[in-house]
């Protein structure tokens, strides 16, 4: 289980009774939502899903890894600069990877800056490139 899928289980859960009181679900989407909140929770209940959780970021190096061998020859673009792309950066530097190239489309948005990987930065065409 990837950290993050219980809060994604309570914001579906939080969207299907806003929709509902608003009465804009009919009998397909009420059972539909239904059974899928159901399973969800029978899935952390009944299964070792939640015992062992993995964040986003180690899950997405792990794959990559798996698919192209060591990482460390290769460099890397981190698209977005948020909290999932800070991760993204700790995990290459605690690979001993070489320097991460984040890419953000807005600098006022960006909140990872080549000073703080010790690589290079790239600001996306509605900002400017340093």
């Amino acid at each position: 289980m990837l950290l993050g899928e219980a809060e994604i289980l309570g914001q579906v859960r939080e969207a299907y009774l806003r929709a509902h009181a608003a009465h804009a679900t009919g009998p397909v989407l009420n059972r539909l939502f239904q059974a899928a909140l159901e399973i969800g929770k029978r899935v952390r209940a009944e299964t070792e899903l939640g015992t062992r959780p993995m964040g986003v970021a180690s899950a997405g190096m792990k794959l990559a890894e798996r698919i192209f061998g060591k990482l460390n020859d290769r460099t890397a673009l981190v698209l977005g600069a948020g909290t999932i792309s800070e991760q993204v950066v700790s995990q290459l530097r605690d690979r001993k990877h070489r320097p991460a190239l984040p890419f953000q489309s807005l600098r006022e948005k960006a909140r990872i800056s080549p000073s703080n990987i010790k690589g290079k930065c790239s600001i996306g065409a509605t900002g400017t490139a340093h």
